[in-house]
């Protein structure tokens, strides 16, 4: 077994080992490990609609466990439900939106929250909590113990290394001629004009210096669709994320009207 204590920097869903947590250990080493980790949704309605979602999870994949048992309600109290529990949590949205499609009567909890949230309630974990694990030579987590709290006040923050990205002027005005990269190790410009012809440079950079954070200004709206058009142009993948087998994610705005103003959510 390996012990290490360090900092919680990431952790996700995966489709063959439950879920993955990055650790930030002492030693200054970002380490993947992972964690068999189930969830639990469950549903409620008329007694016959309630035996036909339970015939229809027992036929999907992987494995669903089902149970009968009652729960509590912040409006009608003591309600029975059905619950389904998985061992794989990345299978869980598809699984509910099947289900949310046939069964539109019935009414679903639990079922699209946050795996951070859910492992949160579990084991007391938030972002860059001290953690203390024990894994097996295979990085399986056996134990996992937070060293301190989400209420304290003056946290011990861990040493990120951070990468910052900027145009050299702002393109809502004129457009821009250079990239800017900066870290605390090196400097480096890609010339726009040229089609980022220099783009190895950046995925030199990310490779080496292998950055936990990267800032960037005006990065959603110009900057990483533009390293993305001329990454798959140059046929020269970007290390954007620490795991390989993970694409990146991008999600469309969202905007909701508060206190007399638009507030707007990338």
């Amino acid at each position: 077994m390996n012990e290490w204590t360090g900092w919680l920097l990431d952790l996700y869903p995966h489709p063959k080992y439950g879920i993955i947590l990055w650790l930030l250990c002492d030693d200054g080493k970002r380490r993947c490990l992972h964690q068999d980790f189930q969830v639990t949704f469950y549903a409620t309605g008329s007694t016959h609609r309630l035996r036909a979602l339970w015939q229809f999870l027992q036929k999907q994949s992987p494995r669903i466990e089902l149970f009968r048992t009652e729960r509590n309600d912040l409006f009608d109290g003591s309600t029975v439900v059905l619950a389904a529990r998985l061992g794989q949590p990345s299978a869980l949205p598809t699984i509910y939106q099947g289900a949310a499609q046939i069964f539109p009567d019935l009414t679903f909890f639990d079922a699209d929250l946050h795996i951070a949230l859910r492992h949160s309630a579990t084991y007391d974990t938030f972002p860059f909590a001290r953690c203390h694990v024990v894994a097996d030579e295979q990085g399986l987590i056996r134990e996992l113990a937070v060293l301190d709290s989400r209420w304290d006040i003056d946290h011990e923050l861990p040493p990120l290394r951070i990468m910052t990205i900027e145009p050299d002027v702002d393109p809502e005005h004129t457009e821009p001629k250079q990239i800017l990269v900066h870290t605390p190790r090196a400097s480096i410009s890609l010339d726009v004009r040229d089609g980022l012809s220099s783009l190895g440079f950046l995925g030199y950079l990310l490779k080496n210096y292998d950055p936990d954070l990267i800032i960037s200004l005006r990065g959603d709206t110009w900057i990483i669709p533009l390293l993305l058009r001329a990454s798959k142009r140059q046929d020269h993948a970007l290390l954007l994320n620490r795991d390989p087998e993970r694409s990146i994610v991008i999600r469309p705005e969202r905007s909701y009207f508060a206190y007399n103003q638009v507030i707007w959510l990338a």
